[in-house]
Parts: structure tokens; C-alpha cells; sequence
């Protein structure tokens, strides 16, 4: 082995990258050969590998190319790979592509925005030197070749052609909104693209090129068009729900078999497509019910990845920094939320948690004061924690956010503590303590500290929940508005099998003659509470 070893360490650097192009994807590579030594850390970061720009699936004939290279991320990412010493650091390579794909995804939005600036204003530059005549003549002529897209195969040709009439001639579409009515950009985008995300070899790369850059010129001529609907079942949506539904669904809306890992380059042509049509909404648009849709939309169509390492580091990181921007818009423009948008939220809340999204759960309920809020409501707290409760899998994402104490202050909240007490939910409401020892005296709406709630609001069998809140030091005193307290309560009729389990336990017992109820806090059960 130390013989192998030293012959693979004699290769010559030209030869070393050779190796490692052929040595699975990126990801994959970095994990077997990075840590290593510091000789093959310099390597795979090495420009003329370009592995991290492979990554980001860009060419190194794209003018981005140097350009990422130069910046002061790639600079500080290299050096952190560079300085790795040991095979033990997934967590730290998975935090870095992940960086990578963030940095690349907002540098492209940013050059969308300052495309769609140039090129409305170059549109709008000609157009005004058109007299009526010409922009009739021109519109038509734009009108039939689009509405002609609906009856023809794509090909390179014509979709130049169809271009060239808004680039060159300054055309511009107008398409009825309406989903039961003409041929529109919402149901050109379905027929075109999305109802191919699947389909192997078509459209081709060139010609998915072309219709992304034909469906940027008809938004440049007519920007409004990205409100365009299509009919989906219950009614109608616009044209960026479908762009919004593909990018979180990873399909299109009118294609629900996902047999194979969505093709990249289909995604990363329907992504930009998503980024022009949001930077028309940020930049022209009057109406407020996009911020509140396409996010909440989003979250409720999120679905699981089945793409490679490198791939689904990417998906994962697009959809994530589209919603910041998305959410962003939300605040910014303080967009009230309705009683359907808080059921969005729930139903949306429910399927991140069935889809183990937690980086999407934390990130939400990190920035934004609604999320926060919408969970200290009783209602809203107790479906979400039905939904947890359901599987083995969505358990384990409540408990990731126990350990990592990551939704506090909700982890706390007196709203989850006894939705948490009324389902008997031991190991939780153990950490939850842990948190904050102070919850023991948190009270309910009656006045029910947590002690006083499990005897009086809790069946079954809770004997070891009230042991657990004794050796917390609950105040056995404490009265509810009812002038109940714990003595009293657990001699209640309905808590007589209760009793019998707390004196079999030796947690209670009676003193000798008259008969009174006594509470043992032996070292054992003050042992017991810290466990």
C-alpha cells in the first residue's frame, strides 16, 4: 500500500488532473482526494482543473469563467479546501460547494436584472422610432409567428427568426390573459419546455438555448406577458407559477411521472427564465399578490431530489436563494397574509417537514417575523406537530431541531410546550427543560403550570411525565384559576389509576394516620430529571 501510495504521489501534476477528471463528479472527487496532502488540496482547487467551475457547470469559454475565479469568494474557498489535512471533513466540503452554488446563483440573478434593464431600454429605444404603420405591421407579424409555435416542431431556425422580430424590429406581443382563451406565453412555456423536462434529446441543447432567449425577448417586448395563465384544474395561474412549480417540483405542471433525475441544463434554462420573469415583477409590476404567492406557492409544491451529489447541491442552493429573493420581496413590501395564505403556509410547513427540507423550515423561520408568529398560534402549532409525530422520518427533523436548538424561540414557546404535555411526548419535553428549566413554571390559559396540566388535561398513562416535572422542582402549590392544585387533582376520581401508579412507583405516598398524600423527591427521582 505505502508503495502504490508513493508511485501515485510521483505523477506529475498534468497527469494528476487527468486522474481526477475521471474520477466521478466533483463532489466525489474532493472527497476521496482532498485532505490527502497539501500538494493534491493545491491541485483540485487549481484553475486549469477548473473543478470548481465545473461544479457551477460553467464553460471555460464563458466569459464568467475568470471573472468567478478572480473574485474574493473563490479566492477564500480555495485557500479553506487548500488548508483541509484529514479525509474526515464531508460536513465542511458540503458547506463550501454550498457557498459556491449560492455565490453562482446570485451573480446570475444580478446579471439578469441588469439584462433585463439594458435590453428593455434598447427595446423601448426602437420602438420609438417606429411610426404607427410599422408597429402595426410589426406586431402582426410577431402575432402569427408566435400563435404559429403552437402547430410546428421547434427548430433553430425559426425560433431565430421569431427573435429577430422583437430584437431586430422592435415587434411586440400582446397575448390575452385569459387561461380558456388564444395561444399565450403561459401556454407556449408548458407546450414548449415544461412538458419536456423528461423527454431524452429534445428539445436539443442549442434550441433550448433558443427558446430561452426567445421567451426573454417577448417578456422584454411586453413585460406583462409573465401574467399570462394557463388553466390548472380549479381555475387559472400565471405564467411564473409554472416556472415557479418546475424549479420546487422539479416537473411540469401537467406531467406528474418522475421516473429519472430532472435533466440540468432543462432546469438551469427554466431557472433563468424564473429569474428574468421575477426581475420584470421587482422592477415594473404595480401588484402585490406575486410576493405572496410565489412563496408561498413554492413551499407547498417542494419535492425531494434524486439527482447526483454535485446536482442536487446545486438544485437544493437555486431553490433556496430563489425563495431569500422571493421572501425578501414579501417583507419588503410588508404583503399581509389572508386566512387561505395561512393555510398555504401550514399545508406548506407540512410538506417541507414530509420532504426533510430543514435547511428551507430554518431559513424561513430565521427571517421572517411571519413564520414566527403564524407558529406561536395554538391552531397552526398542533397541526404541525401531527404532521411530525406521523413517521419515524419527520420525528427525526423535530429532533434535528431540538439538537441544534435552531427555531428558538418556538423551541420554547409555552404554545408548544403543552401541545408537547397533552401528547405525553417524554423525550422531547426532557430536552425541552434542558432549553429552558424555567418552562416548569409556564402556565396554560387556566392557569396550569406544566405539573397541574398533565393531572388534570392529560389521559393515560403519565405517571412517569409527573415524576420527570416533580424532580424539575414544580411548584406542587401552584393554584389554578380554579383554585385547583396538585394534591387535589390527583385525587380526582378520573386520576385514581394514576395514584395507584405514583404510590407503586414510590413518587407519592400517604403519611401514617390521617391518610395525607406525601411527594417523595428522593436523589433518585432528582436523578431521574436530569436523564
Amino acid at each position: 500500500m505505502a508503495l502504490l501510495s508513493s508511485t501515485f504521489e510521483t505523477l506529475s501534476d498534468d497527469i494528476l488532473m487527468i486522474i481526477f477528471r475521471y474520477s466521478g463528479n466533483v463532489t466525489s472527487i474532493f472527497r476521496t482526494f482532498s485532505g490527502l496532502n497539501q500538494r493534491l488540496n493545491r491541485i483540485l482547487v487549481d484553475r486549469r482543473l477548473h473543478l470548481l467551475t465545473n461544479f457551477l457547470r460553467i464553460n471555460i469559454r464563458q466569459s464568467t469563467f475568470n471573472y468567478y475565479y478572480d473574485t474574493p469568494l473563490f479566492h477564500a474557498l480555495s485557500q479553506q479546501l487548500c488548508s483541509l489535512q484529514d479525509n474526515d471533513h464531508v460536513h465542511e466540503l458540503h458547506r463550501c460547494f454550498q457557498k459556491l452554488a449560492s455565490f453562482h446563483i446570485q451573480e446570475k440573478s444580478r446579471e439578469i436584472e441588469e439584462q433585463f434593464r439594458s435590453d428593455r431600454e434598447q427595446f423601448d429605444l426602437i420602438r420609438a422610432h417606429l411610426i404607427d404603420e410599422e408597429i402595426r405591421s410589426r406586431d402582426a407579424a410577431l402575432k402569427k409567428a408566435f400563435n404559429d409555435l403552437a402547430s410546428r416542431p421547434l427548430n433553430l431556425k425559426y425560433l431565430q427568426q421569431v427573435e429577430d422580430l422583437v430584437v431586430g424590429t422592435g415587434a411586440r406581443l400582446e397575448c390575452a390573459d385569459n387561461e380558456l382563451g388564444e395561444y399565450n406565453m403561459a401556454k407556449a412555456l408548458n407546450e414548449c419546455l415544461l412538458a419536456h423536462l423528461y423527454t431524452i434529446g429534445y428539445p436539443s441543447r442549442s434550441c433550448l438555448y433558443s427558446i430561452q432567449r426567445l421567451f426573454k425577448a417577448l417578456i422584454i417586448s411586453n413585460p406583462n406577458l409573465v401574467n399570462n395563465k394557463d388553466y390548472v384544474g380549479s381555475g387559472d395561474a400565471p405564467m411564473y407559477f409554472f416556472l415557479i412549480y418546475a424549479i420546487f417540483r422539479l416537473q411540469g405542471f401537467y406531467h406528474v411521472s418522475r421516473s429519472m433525475p430532472i435533466n440540468m441544463q432543462k432546469y438551469e434554462t427554466i431557472l433563468e427564465l424564473l429569474l428574468f420573469a421575477v426581475a420584470y415583477l421587482k422592477q415594473i409590476s404595480d401588484e402585490q399578490l406575486w410576493t405572496k404567492d410565489c412563496p408561498l406557492n413554492s413551499l407547498h409544491v417542494i419535492t425531494s431530489i434524486e439527482n447526483d451529489a454535485d446536482e442536487k447541491i446545486l438544485i437544493q442552493c437555486s431553490q433556496m436563494e430563489v425563495l431569500k429573493m422571493l421572501f425578501h420581496e414579501m417583507t419588503r413590501k410588508e404583503t399581509p397574509l389572508d386566512d387561505y395564505s395561512n393555510h398555504m403556509l401550514q399545508e406548506g410547513l407540512k410538506n417541507l417537514i414530509i420532504n426533510n427540507r430543514i435547511d428551507i423550515i430554518e431559513y424561513v423561520y430565521r427571517q421572517n417575523g411571519f413564520m414566527q408568529n403564524f407558529l406561536a398560534r395554538s391552531e397552526s402549532c398542533r397541526k404541525l406537530i401531527d404532521t411530525i409525530v406521523g413517521t419515524r422520518t419527520r420525528r427525526q427533523v423535530f429532533q434535528h431541531f431540538l439538537d441544534e436548538k435552531s427555531l428558538e424561540p418556538w423551541l420554547t414557546s409555552t404554545t408548544l410546550l403543552f401541545i408537547l404535555l397533552k401528547k405525553k411526548e417524554c423525550k422531547w419535553i426532557k430536552k425541552l427543560f434542558r432549553l429552558n428549566p424555567r418552562l416548569v413554571h409556564r402556565v396554560d390559559e387556566h392557569g396550569n403550570d406544566p405539573l397541574l396540566y398533565v393531572c388534570l388535561k392529560v389521559n393515560g398513562c403519565r405517571h412517569r411525565l409527573i415524576e420527570f416535572l416533580i424532580g424539575m422542582r414544580s411548584d406542587l402549590h401552584k393554584r389554578n384559576i380554579h383554585d385547583e392544585h396538585f394534591i387535589q387533582a390527583i385525587q380526582l376520581k378520573r386520576n385514581r389509576k394514576l395514584l395507584k401508579k405514583l404510590i407503586e412507583h414510590e413518587i407519592i405516598g400517604r403519611e401514617n394516620e390521617n391518610g395525607q398524600l406525601q411527594v417523595f423527591l428522593t436523589e433518585q427521582l432528582h436523578l431521574s430529571s436530569q436523564n
